[in-house]
């Protein structure tokens, strides 16, 4: 508010001043006033029309309000006046790449590195959206020369350990991300001919874990909640979700959705169990997660999912794995049929109601078929992430999203955190939305 007004009275001294109209711009759209932000970076182009930047400061403001195809038109016009603009070249590629325009994403990244070589950022995003296509080859060089250029991105280092959960990569690939992984990857739950997973040994797995990485000093910490071990198919659920909080509708494929819910107890039966699903065999190999429950309208602590196509497979798998946990950690975790997510049945409390042997209470509304009709053509230029197998065994990124697990357990007042020797806190987020939780939902320890 202050930098804006003495700006302001600035400019009355100095109209014709760009530094002042870049910064007045600036500050209006960090405070959301776009077409004042706009208008200060026009001016910019009034005082010199050959002003590269001021156009680029338009397509940011452009991208940054939801308007990508102007910004794209922007973004082009500063390139025009300056060739060489790395930075646009940069972000050119963002808009095509959220776009869906993967081709032209790529040749303004490379033309961005052509013209700056050391252009960390361009490998970024290069090697990003090569990633989420499965060149993971070639994604895995673009970040070892954004690296090489800056050896302290976290982002990169991130999206090394993420790739890390899809491929293997040649032996040539020498990378202290890569190592710890392979380090981790050797540890095993369970010892040979061992019938029973002692709450011992997997602390024991992960206190070794973690020291591994710790030992590499990478200095690496997961924004993520959730282990996924997903398969060919993509379920789509970010595309079904925001359907239903735009339009507060069920998507069809939601209806033949269903799942088998595990609720652990505790944070070293999550990883148990995380453990048990890691090596479950099932014939369409189930897309399934472990996780921690964070949203604050749905109720418990620690959850799992296997997902199914129907209300029989769902029915089939949920007893074969009642059998599993039953043998391998013990009796009293509860496992259910569930449909869909949790959030519809807030909104539609017959949705989560489940017939076993006929017709559902609550079927797909036909009438809601021309909203999802709508929602697909908006969004039909929108990226789409392919599913990639993941590999099976306790690897590095799981060991970074299972320390927020513990985190969120030293929360919640979850004694079985401490069986496993960790630092006490990695993420003071998830610490701390446990013990909000705990207030809310009440946490009953077990130990």
């Amino acid at each position: 508010e202050l930098a804006l007004e003495k700006s302001n009275e600035l400019l009355h001294l100095f109209p014709n001043s760009i530094t002042l109209h870049n910064l007045l711009g600036s500050i209006k759209s960090n405070f959301g006033k776009f077409d004042e932000a706009i208008g200060h970076f026009k001016k910019t182009l009034e005082i010199n029309s050959k002003y590269a930047a001021g156009f680029y400061n338009i397509a940011l403001t452009l991208q940054t309000k939801g308007d990508s195809a102007k910004a794209i038109i922007a973004c082009k016009q500063a390139i025009e006046i300056k060739p060489d603009f790395a930075e646009a070249h940069n972000n050119l590629g963002n808009l095509y790449y959220e776009s869906g325009s993967q081709a032209l994403a790529t040749a303004s990244y490379k033309r961005a590195i052509k013209v700056k070589p050391d252009f960390s950022a361009a490998y970024y995003n290069l090697g990003t959206q090569q990633q989420e296509r499965g060149l993971f080859e070639k994604a895995l060089k673009n970040y070892h020369q954004a690296l090489k250029h800056n050896p302290n991105y976290t982002e990169v280092k991130s999206n090394i350990v993420m790739l890390l959960t899809n491929y293997e990569p040649s032996k040539d690939y020498i990378h202290p991300i890569k190592n710890a992984d392979e380090k981790i990857r050797h540890l095993n739950f369970r010892k040979k001919n061992q019938r029973k997973l002692s709450d011992n040994s997997a602390a024991k797995i992960i206190s070794e874990a973690s020291e591994i990485v710790n030992s590499y000093d990478l200095n690496i910490n997961v924004s993520y909640s959730q282990i996924f071990r997903q398969n060919m198919i993509d379920l789509n659920c970010k595309r079904h979700m925001d359907i239903f909080k735009e339009s507060q509708i069920i998507p069809r494929f939601c209806f033949n959705c269903y799942k088998v819910q595990i609720k652990p107890r505790s944070v070293i039966e999550l990883i148990k169990l995380f453990a048990i699903l890691d090596n479950l065999k099932l014939r369409k190999n189930n897309a399934r997660k472990c996780m921690i429950e964070l949203r604050s309208e749905v109720s418990g602590f620690y959850k799992s999912f296997i997902y199914c196509s129907s209300i029989k497979q769902a029915n089939v798998i949920s007893e074969r794995v009642k059998s599993i946990i039953g043998q391998k950690i013990g009796l009293g975790i509860p496992v259910e049929v569930k449909r869909g997510c949790s959030e519809y049945a807030l909104t539609f409390p017959e949705y989560k109601e489940i017939n076993y042997s006929g017709p559902q209470l609550m079927s797909y509304n036909e009438t809601w078929k021309s909203i999802e009709e709508t929602y697909d053509a908006k969004h039909k230029n929108k990226k789409n992430s392919i599913p990639f197998p993941i590999r099976p065994g306790l690897s590095l990124n799981d060991i970074l999203i299972i320390r927020n697990w513990l985190d969120y357990a030293r929360g919640l007042g979850d004694r079985s955190a401490d069986l496993i020797k960790t630092k006490s806190v990695f993420s003071e987020k998830y610490y701390n939305v446990a013990k909000a939780r705990a207030k809310k939902y009440s946490f009953h320890n077990l130990y």
